[in-house]
This record gives structure tokens, sequence and C-alpha cells, in this order.
């Protein structure tokens, strides 16, 4: 778990501090796995399931970068058209379809426009994504802060994701009638679930 983390603030061009690098724990391990400038703003990091070590960077602008074998590939997985990324807004989550080895879908988290998110799924052709479908939304933001973008699927099969509260002191958190501050779950075709 700690190399992961650490991983990940590798990625984002955060280096840990002297202090956590001397820390003697024969569990943590400061590794560089790829060391590259345009990887930065990156929001999520996910392993192809399919056994290709290609790792997906999901970057808040929009494009979506592939690591194969420890080589960033040249070209982006895909770019989504439109993303809003003011404040804490962009490109944010990555899951990949439970069957996925069989429809090589993959799911994201997308920030829109100032009041609107999306889920969209694109299918995976190795190197590029085609086949965009808008499977959840438009669901609410404020473009600004607290916009949510966890995206995962549960082992139930359904897919979820977390809206933010839309900013602070937005009185959204205990009003049933806005999906703002909530976990939405759907089937992965984006019909609601029961």
């Amino acid at each position: 778990m700690r190399h992961a983390l650490l991983l990940s603030l590798l990625f984002l061009g955060v280096t840990p501090n002297a202090s956590a690098q001397s820390v003697s724990d024969p569990a943590l391990a400061v590794t560089t796995f790829v060391s590259d400038a345009s990887l930065s703003p990156a929001t999520a990091l996910k392993w192809a399931l399919d056994g290709t070590s290609r790792l997906f960077v999901v970057k808040k602008t929009g494009d979506v970068r592939l690591i194969e074998n420890g080589i960033l590939l040249s070209e982006p997985f895909l770019t989504e058209p439109a993303v809003y990324t003011n404040s804490e807004g962009g490109l944010l989550g990555i899951a990949f379809d439970p069957d996925y080895l069989l429809n090589r879908y993959v799911y994201f988290f997308v920030s829109v426009s100032a009041s609107r998110q999306l889920i969209v799924r694109y299918t995976d052709r190795g190197t590029h994504g085609d086949e965009r479908t808008v499977i959840g939304g438009p669901l609410p933001t404020a473009g600004a802060n607290h916009v949510g973008g966890g995206l995962a699927f549960g082992a139930d099969g359904y897919l979820y994701w977390g809206i933010g509260d839309l900013g602070n002191g937005s009185g959204v958190d205990a009003d049933l009638t806005s999906l703002a501050s909530k976990i939405g779950r759907a089937f992965p075709d984006g019909r609601p679930a029961p």
C-alpha cells in the first residue's frame, strides 16, 4: 500500500521528503517507475486487467496516457473531447468493467462544464480507446470545489461513483433530491440499479 502511494506521488511530480525515504521499514520501497513531466497533473492510475503490464494514467486535462513495460507510449490512449478543468474539475476517475477481458470497457468520470459531469465508457483497442459512450449523467457540479470523481465497480457488479458536495457550505449533504454529496450506483450500461 505504501509503495503504491509513493509511486502515485512520483507520478504527480511529488518527491517524498528525505525523512520519509530514510524510514527503516522493510515494507517501504521508493521506486521511480517513469519520470516524465508530461504526466502531470495526473488524477488517477490503474493497471489494465489483462496482464499486459499497461498502466493507465488519467490526466486532469483530458488525456489518458499509457505506460507499457515501463515505457510511456508517444500517443495518448484517448483525449476526452470536452473537459472543464477549473479548480478540482477535470478527467478524474477510471474503472475497468468486471467483464473487461471480454468487452474491453474502460469507464471515466469527467467534468464537462461548470454545471455538468459525465461518466463515459470507451472500448480499449490496445493502444487507443474508441466507441465513446456516455453512460451516466448529467451529474451535478458547481464547477469549483468538491466535484467528486471517484469511480469503481463493486463486488456486486454495479458501477459506483462519488459526487462532491458542490463546494463549501452548499447544503446538499442531507438533500435527498440532489445527487450531490452522494454515492451513485448503476448497471455497467448506465441503467439505474435497484
